[in-house]
């Protein structure tokens, strides 16, 4: 028979019959649509919709993006109750209040990834009591990150690559950035415009020239390249193409294992669902945070996620009575640790730690900070004509050069690159980088303007290597 999975949408319900391990396989998957937006009455009426085809009494609960929160943390690699504490804590400091759940999304060698999530209690209750009414229980509450995660780590061919991976589902894009198997940021682009359409193709190429930023300027020693996509038809996607090409984007379909099973789409892509369907033993369950005391409590206690369930197939009253005081003896053990786990003294050393940490790294990151600075101080040189010819040069003749600023004192050149056709950025900013002028060479942003396009950079010269130019001429006016 399978799970089901439903997924909670913008006055729509997907109700999603399946399973898998290792790999998504769909039996049946249908959506109910209402015309009223997130309201519990309009749900209502898509479920019982929904059960004269796909009958169930319970369900596993995916929340909407814009209903609740997520956040990726990278912890030490831990297990049981010391990873549970561990996992609230960071849970309760991203969410501070509500509900809030979490799951393992990837483990290494020495620490692991946690998925965690946040949702408003009140709402999660009438959630619940709504399904109660209906008669459907609700097995595990999850949000949309984590199915996103389990389909990419699932899958041999991503789970140690580098790129975007694009999730197009409820109106809106979740993009995730992998670099070399390490997750690295992700964020939620709310999409306005129809797909298909070149407002929607800019939409994407915009999102997707933030993420090449962020990954720039954080440090990656990889270079991104490939984008890719699900919940989005071929066609509609290739809108999005050309725009994509211009900034140095391969995009291609994320491709599924053969062994997956999906139904025929039917004018719908049901794939970026796919990954809440994988079954694991650490899944995502919302409980009330220890940060409030609300007396509409939605969740399962600790002990009935962390002690495996009992089965007692009693033959005699003897073998029952040795099994009631084994597992009473258990839970009195597991009372006494979490107990040892919330005293003052635990607590107060683990907020030591992690303070010694934020110190230990803000010293590091000041330390280079002023290593670079005593090596590049007193050395910028001046802009001089010299020095714009040599960047002319290495541009081409289809390429204008707008210089917009220069600061002397950090050595910082801001310029502009204007052509009446796309410019490739990837060869573009390697033939910068071949002239010997600069220390680090990085775009701040590509637009498409009505006599061609602009590419935004921003170059820290070298100092040393330039001196030798601004003996030669005088400076740029």
């Amino acid at each position: 028979m399978g799970r089901v999975i439903l997924v909670l949408e913008e006055g729509a319900v997907t109700a999603i019959r399946g399973g898998g391990k290792k790999l998504p396989k769909i039996k049946k998957a249908m959506t109910a649509s209402s015309d009223a937006a997130y309201a519990a009455d309009a749900w209502k009426e898509c479920v019982i919709e929904l059960r004269k085809d796909i009958r169930f009494n319970s369900a596993v609960l995916v929340l909407p993006p814009s209903m609740c929160q997520a956040k990726v943390v990278r912890v030490p690699k831990l297990s049981g109750i010391m990873l549970d504490e561990m996992a609230r804590r960071e849970a309760e400091e991203a969410f501070k209040s509500g509900s809030v759940g979490w799951s393992a999304a990837a483990r290494y060698k020495t620490d692991m990834l946690l998925c965690c999530a946040g949702a408003d209690s009140r709402m999660l209750a009438d959630i619940f009591g709504m399904f109660k009414n209906i008669g459907v229980k609700i097995n595990a509450v999850t949000v949309p990150m984590e199915g996103h995660l389990r389909l990419i780590f699932s899958n041999e061919a991503y789970r140690r690559g580098t790129g975007v991976f694009l999730f197009f589902s409820d109106g809106g894009m979740t993009s995730i950035l992998m670099d070399g198997g390490q997750y690295k940021h992700s964020m939620r682009t709310r999409i306005l415009s129809e797909p298909g359409t070149d407002d929607f193709a800019t939409e994407v190429v915009r999102a997707m020239s933030g993420m090449l930023q962020f990954s720039a300027t954080g440090g990656s020693e990889a270079s991104i390249s490939n984008v890719y996509y699900l919940g989005c038809h071929d066609e509609d996607f290739e809108a999005c193409r050309e725009g994509l090409d211009a900034i140095g984007l391969t995009a291609s379909r994320m491709a599924l294992a053969k062994r997956s099973k999906l139904p025929d789409s039917e004018g719908r892509d049901w794939t970026a669902c796919a990954g809440s369907l994988l079954k694991v033993e650490d899944g995502i369950m919302l409980r009330e945070s220890r940060n409030v005391k609300d007396p509409r409590a939605v969740s399962r206690s600790m002990a009935s996620l962390f002690v495996p369930p009992i089965i007692i197939a009693a033959v005699c009253l003897g073998a029952a009575y040795v099994v009631y005081y084994a597992a009473d003896w258990h839970n009195n053990e597991a009372a006494k640790i979490n107990a040892w786990l919330e005293t003052d003294l635990i607590n107060e050393k683990y907020e030591q730690a992690q303070t010694l940490y934020d110190e230990n790294m803000m010293a590091l990151n000041a330390k280079k900070a002023v290593t670079h600075l005593k090596d590049n101080m007193s050395t910028y040189p001046r802009v001089t004509a010299a020095v714009i010819k040599k960047i002319q040069d290495a541009s081409g003749d289809d390429i204008a050069i707008v210089i917009h600023a220069y600061d002397s004192s950090s050595g910082l050149l801001s310029f502009d690159a204007e052509s009446a056709e796309a410019i490739a950025i990837p060869a573009y900013v390697t033939r910068l980088e071949s002239t010997g002028l600069f220390d680090s060479v990085s775009y701040t942003g590509y637009n498409l303007q009505e006599d061609g396009y602009v590419l935004g950079l921003s170059c820290v010269m070298k100092g040393n290597d330039v001196k030798k130019d601004d003996a030669k001429g005088g400076d740029a006016e």
